[in-house]
């Protein structure tokens, strides 16, 4: 069967089984692009794992984000394993093309002499520099948000000091407000010391040195 035929066929059962519209939009978009760079009237059986290896460099030089291309290949291995399954084709090939794992993005934060050089540009004497001071000193001491002040690397500065200097990270899942500890889990690595759940013993600011 031609992969243009198999993609038809493959969309009209994902509207057979009900799936979403966005779904539908998600699969034929993402598959789309494989079938653009193979070539819509190429044979199924002659897909092989090095056309799959090559596609994923092709995505790679691309300079495509390494969340994209999961995306791409995660729909592609789906798509090709439902036509293993259809009997389009000979080989089992997501068995043995396995989804790339994404890169996770460093999280940026403040080193202490930052912190100190932050505050030091404040001039407390004024009314606007001691607002802006006290504004910076919330989201460092506490994580929590403020619009306009680079918000994130504040917010990740605390959580990261907040952890190194022994504070616990279910605790801080709590002050930060996520779901689930998948995002506190990322501040994890920087930290060794032995976690204690009392967030006023270890306050980043409070454990500056001066």
């Amino acid at each position: 069967m031609l992969l243009k035929n198999a993609l038809d066929d493959f969309c009209i059962e994902q509207q057979f089984w009900g799936n979403s519209y966005k779904t539908q939009l998600y699969y034929s978009g993402s598959i789309g692009v494989f079938v653009r760079y193979q070539g819509e009237d190429t044979d199924l059986n002659d897909i092989g794992l090095p056309t799959l290896r090559n596609y994923y460099t092709e995505l790679v030089n691309r300079n495509l984000s390494s969340n994209t291309i999961q995306t791409y290949i995660r729909a592609l291995r789906t798509f090709l394993t439902w036509c293993y399954e259809q009997d389009y084709m000979d080989k089992n090939l997501p068995d043995k093309f396995r989804l790339p794992k994404a890169k996770r993005k460093e999280i940026d934060v403040l080193t202490d002499t930052e912190v100190k050089t932050l505050f030091s540009v404040f001039n407390t004497k004024y009314i606007i520099h001691l607002r802006n001071y006290c504004m910076c000193a919330l989201m460092v001491d506490s994580g929590t948000g403020i619009a306009r002040i680079r918000a994130h690397l504040l917010r990740h500065t605390f959580a990261t000091r907040y952890l190194e200097n022994g504070g616990d990270m279910y605790a801080l899942q709590q002050i930060l407000g996520h779901t689930s500890l998948e995002m506190v889990k990322r501040y994890v690595h920087t930290t060794h010391k032995k976690i204690v759940p009392k967030f006023s013993e270890y306050s980043p600011l409070d454990n500056l040195r001066c």
